[in-house]
């Protein structure tokens, strides 16, 4: 083996898991650019009706009145996009992208202090590339537009800080999801009782 060939060998041994993670971050970025221009039926009939609704009537101004049947605070980032432009198809994909990562990463964060190891970067890199190319991840986000990916970002923080019995922050994280979507009240119950318990042992 040549010199420089070991040396090779040598970088990739010490960063095995940097380069995994950065060859799936961008294996996870080329199939998401590639579903950039897919128009699903929810966004032809609801989602970029609604954008330009909200533009067209003064975008912040619009929020007095409700536009769609999204919760106030998706609907204020949506009033900030029209100030941007009107590629309102993909301000609606590259935020839902954005929190694929984000939950990709909380998630991998829970995943390692469930495993209750010393060293898990194995567990961290391996939950991560998990989360970020499941076909349900990818399709939600970069296909239809739909912002499952945020609201469930902070339900995984929520579990974690309520994991970590640090409830003030895990309410707060609970709030933020029910913000964004009332489809956080599916896992309401659970929050509720796993609290109760923990704070009656």
């Amino acid at each position: 083996m040549f010199k420089i060939e070991r040396k090779i060998v040598e970088f990739v041994e010490r960063n095995v898991n940097i380069l995994f993670m950065l060859a799936i971050t961008g294996l996870a970025i080329v199939v998401r650019y590639a579903g950039r221009d897919f128009v699903s039926g929810d966004m032809t009939w609801f989602l970029l009706g609604w954008f330009q609704k909200i533009a067209d009537n003064g975008g912040i101004h619009s929020l007095k009145d409700q536009v769609g049947d999204y919760n106030i605070l998706y609907q204020t980032i949506v009033a900030l996009f029209t100030y941007i432009g009107d590629k309102s198809i993909y301000y609606y994909k590259i935020l839902s992208i954005f929190f694929d990562f984000c939950m990709a990463i909380s998630a991998a964060i829970f995943a390692c202090e469930l495993s209750k190891k010393e060293k898990n970067d194995k567990v961290f890199f391996v939950t991560f590339a998990a989360v970020i190319m499941l076909p349900t991840v990818i399709l939600n986000s970069a296909y239809w537009g739909q912002c499952d990916s945020i609201y469930t970002t902070f339900i995984i923080l929520t579990l974690l800080y309520l994991y970590r019995e640090k409830y003030h922050r895990a309410f707060m994280f609970l709030g933020i999801a029910f913000a964004f979507k009332m489809q956080t009240i599916f896992i309401f119950p659970f929050i509720i009782c796993f609290y109760i318990y923990k704070k009656t042992i």
